[in-house]
């Protein structure tokens, strides 16, 4: 029963936490399609790393939905300490994909294809300790590539002022950062 307790407030502080609209991206910032057909549920197969956490994975697909650029479920699994294993789950096909790890967490959106790995937040920074660097990610739709390069000026009027506030608050000498 401790178990079922545990997973069941796992899958819902991953479903408050990670399911906040926030993103948009640089370069190849996707529109993404709505998928409106039946969620299937995570396809894992033996042998490979997503079915070790086959559990959380499948309670967290059914209890979180599409929450990632129309038609993906991103799942975080927490650890104790500030480290979390990501998935992703095309919820159109059931194939799961890996994530990469965060440590403070990540933003991400259901209208777009960015995902913001480690966001800074002034309230938990820790007098003396670094925080993480703040990365920024772009789901292709079957793996994540970094975006490490400037962004067109063009698209960040088209990205969500979240993200362009994370994105110039981590880069602010980038094009478009100018502070007004």
């Amino acid at each position: 029963m401790l178990r079922t307790l545990f997973s069941a407030f796992v899958v819902c502080a991953t479903f408050f936490i990670f399911s906040h609209p926030v993103l948009a991206s640089d370069a190849p910032a996707m529109p993404c399609k709505m998928y409106w057909g039946p969620l299937h549920e995570p396809v894992l197969k033996k042998g490979t790393p997503e079915y070790k956490f086959r559990t959380r994975i499948k309670e967290g697909a059914q209890a979180t939905g599409i929450n990632l650029c129309g038609q993906y479920t991103f799942l975080s699994i927490e650890f104790t300490g500030p480290f979390q294993i990501n998935f992703v789950v095309n919820r159109e096909t059931g194939t799961v994909y890996p994530a990469p790890a965060s440590e403070t967490g990540v933003r991400f959106s259901v209208d777009d294809n960015v995902v913001v790995y480690n966001p800074r937040d002034p309230d938990y920074d820790i007098p003396g300790v670094e925080p993480p660097v703040t990365q920024f990610f772009v789901w292709t739709g079957k793996k994540f590539e970094e975006q490490t390069h400037p962004i067109d000026p063009d698209i960040l009027e088209s990205i969500t002022p979240q993200v362009m506030e994370e994105w110039c608050t981590s880069r602010p000498d980038e094009p478009g950062c100018a502070s007004e």
